[in-house]
């Protein structure tokens, strides 16, 4: 090879790797930090039932229930627990959130922790109708998560309805319920 097209190709590269170089130089002042978009969405706002370190049902309907806030909590589940005793069957005891519906459609991950015996639910309200979507049943005596995937498709004036429910029977039962997410994944 000529030494003429080995000098091109050497400072071809040379000015290559300058240019790449350059080109990852971080200016920025150390102070700023990149913060990267979370993967998911959480839609409800009081999921672990607690408000600045007190005790909270903001956001919640109650329903036939007496729920109540445990300092007994799973893993990264702040302060507080919501503990609800089931009752008498037929009757059902539930506390409920709900709010506006993002159109389009979308998947949802419902999550929760749980233990003893309970279920957390996904509904769409129509505005004629309640359609039961996914339903997650706890039946574990320590905390455990429980995890569901859906796909929705929403319209403008629909609701999605997140019920924690405490399970009746012929004797009633203990529910422990803490870390309720509806996420939207994106």
């Amino acid at each position: 090879m000529k030494p003429r097209i080995k000098s091109l190709i050497l400072y071809s590269f040379l000015a290559y790797g300058m240019i790449s170089m350059l080109s990852n130089c971080n200016c920025r002042d150390k102070n700023d930090q990149i913060i990267y978009p979370p993967d998911t969405f959480n839609l409800i706002s009081n999921s672990s039932f607690e408000f600045d370190g007190s005790e909270s049902f903001i956001g919640w309907d109650i329903f036939h229930a007496s729920p109540v806030t445990l300092s007994d909590v799973p893993p990264g589940g702040g302060y507080y627990s919501l503990f609800m005793l089931g009752g008498w069957v037929p009757a059902v005891y539930y506390i409920e959130t709900s709010f506006p519906s993002p159109i389009g459609s979308n998947e949802y991950r419902l999550s929760y922790y749980g233990k003893e015996w309970g279920s957390v639910e996904l509904f769409l309200k129509k505005p004629d109708t309640l359609i039961f979507c996914k339903g997650l049943f706890t039946h574990d005596t320590n905390w455990t998560c429980y995890s569901v995937l859906d796909t929705l498709n929403t319209y403008s004036g629909d609701t999605l309805v997140v019920r924690v429910i405490a399970q009746g029977s012929e004797f009633p039962r203990e529910c422990h319920f803490d870390l309720c997410k509806l996420e939207i994944i994106y």
